[in-house]
């Protein structure tokens, strides 16, 4: 039988154990080794933040008389001699301080736990830290670690943004305990064999349908498609069946010395581009409804996978293997079983909660043993000019996977972050940090760097996730990832942002925001909701941009974003068609509102024998010009228009195809009549290679391609005396040159004024 201890001892006891611990910053010094120094420096910057104090870091594990240490890399009397991969310790004593774990990394994390558990500091996004001031510290734990429950915790840090962006973002993300174990080795695993082997070993590589085994693009002629380099060369597709590229793949592996895992990662492929040879087709399990994306090829890799398994593990019998079900082996197996030993990278398109739990409970079905989750999902959703609310929708999506049984998560990069992508980026981090938390404890954790304003600042989240995603946007969210092409929610939301959005929506938000500005903060409080309402600001502007399309709006954008260094024209406003028109009003600088952009489709015809001069086609009429009997858009070459094009036929689709030569377009414009007392231009997107522009049958003026580059630069061709203003339209005939290349106006052609 136990002995109890009485009331009274347990009452000491308990009092004892909740003792603060008081350390005088002022007495108080770093120790460490060269290699915790990230971990010294880290705490050093954190308590001169919290106390005002210099505290000093001594290197080579120094200590100092009279001191109070704080130890970095060294654990106390009685810590266990054996720590688990990336455990992180800390304890804290009357005397010194102890941060200590497996390895620098275990240091490391053993900081930012004692910081952010014990201190209460926040890091709510890219640098910043949100503390309170204490001097002198006063400790209540005595001490605390942190086991880490998933291999692989991560989101990547995007290459745009600029150095200093990129090195903020990663220290984020450290902060937040990004990093892993025990990781599969994956990642497009045959990017450079066409390089090695495309001449020596064709048979390596998938059989196009035209029989060649060579990359998309080359040529059929064997020195072409040897020679052939660049992305399509990287991203060839494998010819799996054949049985001399198992064993190539296990001497690659050999030659590194065998270790644990093989990456069987397929190139970037589409599934269209898979191999068509009769041994890798016969290996398929073909789906009676099939999918324009072609995604049912798992079978055959599974299958290649379990054969370079099975070469291995008589070399190594505890080997393992990782492979993709992405692109064209998204789809889950039908016939093959995963090996036991194989770990697939799961990376989906359809971001909805069924479609998620479709996708990985027919890979489950299918035999799945181990998966981590690799998903394009900010490539797909990341839109960090507006507030989206999809924050909640993404964390239930990690909690499903993460209890499926995933070992790790690895999202690919945001294109650009701000204040919208924090909370959401924040969540996620958190989650794979400590998976038992709910979202609302991780967003109570987050509120919290916005002190006494943290209950309006979660109602300003709140507002976009109930208001916006529950009500408008989730119940569209496959249709709105179908408008956008490729899955691209994000581009299909700003395509119709109209539909979802309204001009209330910024405003109610933007209460929250106001109240909390009332509120009793810190500078460094304060500061952090005003960014928030900057970009509350400009996500109302943006919204206006987009969904009017007005110079004026545009321009009301660019001078916010010129005003408070926002960056002028981001990636994904180029990558989606310059949606709020910022390319536009930055083209136009040099001119004034409004630009009138002219017909993307013109009459077109071709004049391969020169004709056109000697006959005069220039003065032809509106009515001539219209019987010319082709339409060509201005806005890509004549040589490849867009397919979804109905209005090019497919006669003149076929002689543009290879054509080099000359061609005329025409059409009509009609110029404001408040234009009479400004210079007026016709702007030239991109023209290949040189043109000639008449207006009302008289040569206005030509651009010759002299520089390398002129075909791909705009031009301007000032038209203000060609102008015939009795005329409620203007004709308008380009003649082209293009002597190689793919020749045409492709790029659109504008109108535009400057005052006289």
């Amino acid at each position: 039988m136990k002995k109890l201890l009485p009331l009274s001892l347990l009452c000491i006891l308990a009092g004892l154990s909740a003792a603060e611990i008081t350390i005088d910053p002022a007495r108080s010094v770093i120790s460490a080794r060269q290699a915790n120094d990230p971990a010294a420096q880290e705490l050093k910057t954190h308590l001169e933040l919290i106390t005002g104090k210099k505290i000093p870091v001594l290197g080579g594990g120094q200590v100092r008389r009279n001191a109070y240490i704080f130890h970095i890399g060294k654990a106390p009397t009685g810590a266990p001699e054996k720590l688990q991969p990336e455990e992180s310790r800390w304890e804290i004593t009357p005397d010194a301080a102890y941060f200590y774990g497996e390895g620098t990394k275990g240091s490391l994390n053993a900081v930012y736990d004692f910081l952010e558990s014990e201190l209460g500091v926040r890091w709510p996004g890219g640098n910043d830290i949100a503390f309170r001031k204490q001097d002198p510290l006063r400790v209540k734990s005595a001490e605390g670690k942190w086991i880490p429950k998933l291999n692989m915790r991560g989101i990547r840090v995007s290459n745009t943004g600029g150095r200093e962006a990129r090195e903020a973002a990663s220290l984020w993300r450290r902060r937040l305990r990004t990093g892993g174990h025990d990781r599969p080795s994956y990642g497009h695993a045959f990017t450079q064999y066409w390089k090695r082997f495309g001449k020596t070993h064709p048979e390596y590589f998938a059989m196009r349908p035209d029989g060649v085994r060579a990359p998309v693009g080359a040529k059929a002629d064997a020195d072409n498609a040897a020679a052939f380099r660049g992305a399509k060369a990287q991203a060839i597709a494998l010819c799996v069946s054949n049985e001399a590229l198992a064993d190539q793949v296990i001497a690659d592996w050999r030659e590194k010395g065998c270790p644990l895992y093989i990456n069987l990662c397929e190139n970037d492929a589409l599934g269209k581009d898979s191999c068509h040879c009769p041994k890798c087709t016969a290996l398929d399990v073909v789906p009676k409804k099939k999918t324009p994306w072609e995604n049912w090829y798992a079978d055959r890799y599974v299958n290649f996978a379990n054969r370079v398994l099975a070469r291995a593990r008589k070399i190594r019998p505890d080997v393992k293997a990782a492979m993709y079900a992405y692109n064209a082996a998204e789809q889950a197996p039908k016939r093959e079983k995963p090996d036991a030993a194989l770990v697939i990278g799961m990376v989906p398109t359809d971001f909805t909660m069924a479609g998620i739990a479709a996708y990985v409970g027919s890979w489950k079905n299918a035999g799945l043993n181990h998966f981590f989750y690799r998903p394009n999902r900010h490539t797909y959703y990341s839109l960090p000019q507006l507030p989206v609310g999809y924050e909640k929708h993404f964390f239930d999506l990690w909690q499903y996977l993460y209890r499926s049984g995933a070992i790790g998560f690895d999202y690919d990069s945001q294109t650009e972050t701000g204040c919208f992508q924090y909370f959401d980026t924040y969540v996620l981090l958190k989650a794979m940090q400590d998976p038992s938390k709910t979202f609302a404890h991780w967003e109570k954790h987050y509120m919290q760097a916005f002190g006494e304003a943290a209950d309006d600042i979660r109602e300003y989240y709140r507002y976009w996730r109930e208001q916006v995603w529950e009500k408008r946007l989730a119940p569209d969210q496959a249709k709105i990832a179908e408008r956008g092409k490729w899955f691209n929610f994000a581009r299909g939301l700003v395509w119709n942002l109209g539909k979802y959005y309204k001009e209330k929506d910024f405003i109610e938000a933007g209460k929250y925001l106001d109240a909390a500005l009332l509120r009793d903060l810190t500078a460094e409080e304060r500061v952090r909701i005003e960014k928030l309402k900057l970009a509350n600001e400009h996500a109302r502007l943006f919204y206006h941009a987009v969904v009017n399309k007005k110079d004026a709006d545009s321009l009301k954008l660019l001078a916010f974003r010129e005003k408070h260094g926002y960056t002028l024209l981001p990636a994904n406003e180029k990558h989606y068609g310059d949606i709020c028109g910022i390319q536009r009003v930055m083209n136009f600088k040099d001119y004034l509102p409004p630009y009138l952009k002219t017909p993307l489709f013109w009459n077109f015809r071709l004049d391969p024998d020169n004709k056109g001069l000697e006959e005069k086609w220039y003065e032809n009429t509106p009515a001539q010009v219209r019987r010319w009997g082709a339409v060509m858009c201005t806005n890509t070459p004549w040589e490849t228009p867009y397919k979804h094009y109905r209005q090019i036929s497919a006669a003149i689709r076929a002689k543009t195809a290879q054509y080099d030569g000359i061609a005329w377009y025409g059409t009509q414009i009609t110029i404001p009549a408040d234009w009479k007392d400004r210079k007026v231009y016709l702007y030239f997107g991109a023209v290949d290679e040189s043109c000639r522009l008449y207006v009302n049958g008289k040569r206005a003026g030509e651009r010759i391609f002299k520089k390398s580059n002129d075909w791909t630069t705009p031009f301007t061709i000032e038209i203000t005396s060609f102008i015939d203003w009795k005329k409620k339209q203007q004709n308008v005939i380009v003649r082209v040159e293009d002597k190689s290349g793919q020749g045409g106006i492709w790029k659109p052609v504008w109108l535009v004024s400057k005052q006289f």
